[in-house]
């Protein structure tokens, strides 16, 4: 089972012992020694350091295609956090991911946003609410809403970013700023 073999990513020399999870599986080595494991050394795998000092694996958001690192919660979910440079954020990517980029070959598509009389009604129904309202409002159905979609309460990512995105963009219409 042991021996030497080629890591996938990096193509560096590798050493191939006995898992120390489970015996009966082996793990990756930088020598033959099973002193450190090729995880933590591999040069094509990213890392980024927290306040703390500890190290995490980056990643990509699957909708936005962002550099993430992944946290799990108290409950045992997984959750993306973002990265700044080489420093991981405690801020969760969900509430930034802007969704999937267009696509170039795409028909590109209407933004409600350019049109305020069509994105107040599109993104009031996608809170729940009527018009006329006040910013209070929205941000009373956004919070009211976020407790059941947010992915940390076991919701949709995909559902929480559109809730979110109509929150900012209808409270920038309600205020009069647009960007």
């Amino acid at each position: 089972m042991a021996g030497w073999g080629r890591c996938r990513r990096c193509s560096t020399p590798i050493w191939w012992g006995p898992s120390p999870y489970d015996a009966s599986k082996v793990f990756p080595f930088d020598d033959q020694g099973e002193t450190q494991s090729h995880f933590q050394t591999c040069s094509a795998q990213e890392w980024v350091t927290d306040a703390m000092g500890d190290r995490h694996q980056v990643g990509k958001c699957k909708a936005c295609g962002e550099r993430v690192w992944w946290d799990t919660t108290p409950r045992g979910r997984r959750r993306p956090m973002d990265c700044d440079g080489d420093e991981a954020t405690w801020d969760c990517h969900i509430d930034s991911c802007l969704g999937a980029p267009a696509s170039a070959s795409a028909e590109p598509r209407r933004d409600p946003y350019l049109d305020p009389h069509d994105a107040v009604r599109l993104y009031l129904g996608q809170l729940g609410l009527a018009w006329p309202c006040t910013s209070m409002d929205v941000t009373r159905a956004f919070r009211k809403l976020a407790l059941i979609h947010h992915p940390d309460m076991g919701g949709e990512a995909d559902r929480f970013i559109e809730i979110k995105l109509a929150h900012d963009r209808l409270l920038d219409l309600l205020t009069g700023v647009v960007a």
